[in-house]
């Protein structure tokens, strides 16, 4: 498999988690997402003389108050459930996604999902490549020039939903657990967890980590564990004024063989 060929295959794999979960601004270089901050509940807050650390510690203060539900494993694993599949009507979003094995990373995206519609811009180990999903077409810029994806044409979303409908029917969902209440996005998010494994598969299981924001009820942050120690890291914004246009040069682009 030649180098390109290899790179187009990760990037199709960056896109469907990321289109399927929840996406650069144009020109935006990659960059990680911020840390989230765990709150233990009675834990001391330190304060400072700094307007923003202020505002941040009132936040943290805030969750100090507040209790994590206490829920069976399959009432965890169902909130952690309902909330992704609420991403189908949360409308344009902005998606950090990072991912690592060990101390060694691997490739780093911002994106914007604009429902249907779909930007980013992904940093494979010092390569950059951007990929737009437009009306249904993909198009993929490597090495400065852009290209449509064979196939073009025909509608992205479809695929892509029953990919995620049949391995969604394979897995077997255990472990759940309400992890806690932490500061995500600044503001309070409910942190559950699961395993996974393949029906039918002997092998260790994925470990997943949702936090949900308390007042919307949305994802804004998931963290993936595969059992080969691959990790991702995806950290969620909302923002109903997200835009995107298709530049020409993509939308001119040949077909790529």
């Amino acid at each position: 498999m030649s180098p390109k060929h290899s790179l187009f295959m990760l990037l199709i794999l960056a896109s469907t988690l990321l289109f399927t979960a929840c996406t650069p601004t144009g020109g935006q270089s990659p960059t990680l997402p911020a840390q989230s901050t765990p709150v233990s509940q009675g834990a001391a807050v330190t304060t400072t003389s700094s307007p923003a650390a202020t505002t941040t510690t009132a936040a943290t203060a805030a969750l100090a108050t507040q209790a994590a539900p206490a829920l069976t494993s399959d009432e965890a694993i169902k909130a952690a459930r309902d909330a992704w599949a609420k991403l189908a009507t949360a409308g344009p979003r902005h998606i950090s996604q990072t991912s690592s094995k060990g101390d060694t990373a691997i490739s780093s995206t911002e994106a914007d999902s604009v429902p249907p519609n779909f930007h980013q811009v992904t940093n494979v180990m010092g390569k950059i490549v951007e990929q737009y999903v437009y009306d249904g077409t993909i198009y993929n810029k490597v090495d400065g020039a852009w290209s449509q994806l064979a196939g073009a044409g025909k509608t992205f979303t479809d695929p892509l939903e029953g990919f995620a409908q049949d391995v969604s029917s394979a897995l077997v969902y255990a472990n759940g657990l309400v992890v806690g209440i932490e500061n995500i996005n600044g503001k309070p998010a409910t942190a559950y967890s699961y395993t996974t494994t393949l029906t039918g598969l002997a092998a260790n299981p994925a470990q997943y980590t949702v936090w949900v924001d308390n007042a919307s009820g949305l994802p804004v942050k998931r963290e993936n564990i595969s059992p080969e120690g691959l990790k991702i890291v995806q950290l969620i914004t909302y923002d109903a004024s997200l835009t995107l246009t298709l530049p020409d040069e993509a939308k001119n682009a040949k077909i790529a063989n």
